[in-house]
C-alpha cells in the first residue's frame, strides 16, 4: 500500500508540474502572439508613416517639375519676345534713310506736275 500510495503520489506530482507547464507554455505562446501584434501593428504605423513621406515627396516633386516647367516656358516666351524686338528694331533700323511710301508718292506727283507744267 505504501508503494501504491508513493506511485499516486509520485504521479499526481507529475501531472501537477505537465499542467503547470502547459500553462507556463500557453501563457509564452499568448505572449508571443501579443508581441508578434504589437510588432505588426509597429510596422504597421511605420509602413503609413513611410507611405505618407513618400506621398509627400512625390508631390514635392512634382510641384518643382511643375515650377521648372513654368520657368522654362516663361524663359522661352522671353527668349521669343526679345527675337521679336530684335527683328523689329533691325527692320526699324533699315528703314532709316529710306523714303516712306507716302514720301515716295509725294515725290512722284511732285515729279509728274513739273513735267505737266514743262510740257505747257
Amino acid at each position: 500500500e505504501s508503494k501504491a500510495r508513493v506511485a499516486h503520489d509520485r504521479i499526481t506530482e507529475l501531472r501537477d508540474a505537465f499542467q503547470r507547464m502547459q500553462s507556463e507554455k500557453k501563457a509564452v505562446e499568448d505572449r508571443l502572439v501579443q508581441q508578434g501584434s504589437e510588432e505588426r501593428n509597429i510596422a504597421g504605423q511605420r509602413e503609413q508613416h513611410l507611405n505618407a513621406k513618400v506621398l509627400q515627396l512625390q508631390a514635392q516633386v512634382q510641384g518643382h517639375a511643375e515650377n521648372l516647367k513654368n520657368k522654362d516656358a516663361a524663359l522661352r516666351l522671353r527668349e521669343q519676345e526679345t527675337r521679336h524686338k530684335d527683328a523689329t528694331i533691325s527692320e526699324l533700323r533699315s528703314q532709316i534713310g529710306r523714303p516712306t511710301l507716302q514720301a515716295a508718292q509725294s515725290t512722284e506727283a511732285t515729279r509728274m506736275e513739273l513735267e505737266r507744267l514743262v510740257k505747257e
